[in-house]
């Protein structure tokens, strides 16, 4: 099989999961369109370029969303920084049945503003690219 280049086009939050009592919270990085990348990455090995294409912030919790994404063997290549926008946040709780709630908070997130205008979306970029996957933001 010739090598493959795959963007995957979306998304990435940090991901609060609220402890049983309410009072602690553990930090993850989550996304679907990063999660098929990763997916993508693990599966397809190192031999194929899985590329990771968004915009965060220039904060710390953005750090550790391209930090996590490159440990996972994914390009950040095409990770875009916004000056002042951050990260979408999604929040996990679970009752006592374990039935799993979700809360977001992302309207004014980075990536809302991936596509805002024509200079900022680099859709030449991905000209190069075999397969793009795209998610809705």
């Amino acid at each position: 099989m010739s090598s493959l280049k795959i963007a995957c086009l979306g998304e990435a939050m940090i991901e609060m999961i609220v402890d049983a009592d309410g009072k602690n919270a553990a930090l993850g990085v989550a996304g679907d369109s990063m999660n098929t990348a990763i997916y993508l990455s693990r599966g397809l090995g190192k031999d194929h370029e899985i590329a990771f294409v968004s915009m965060i912030g220039r904060d710390p919790l953005s750090d550790r969303i391209e930090t996590f994404i490159a440990s996972e063997g994914v390009s950040t290549k095409f990770l875009k920084r916004h000056p002042t926008r951050l990260p979408g946040l999604y929040s996990i709780s679970t009752n006592e049945a374990g039935e799993r709630s979700f809360s977001y908070w992302r309207d004014a997130s980075a990536a809302r503003l991936m596509y805002a205008s024509s200079e900022d979306a680099g859709f030449e970029e991905l000209s190069n690219f075999d397969v793009i996957f795209m998610w809705a933001i």
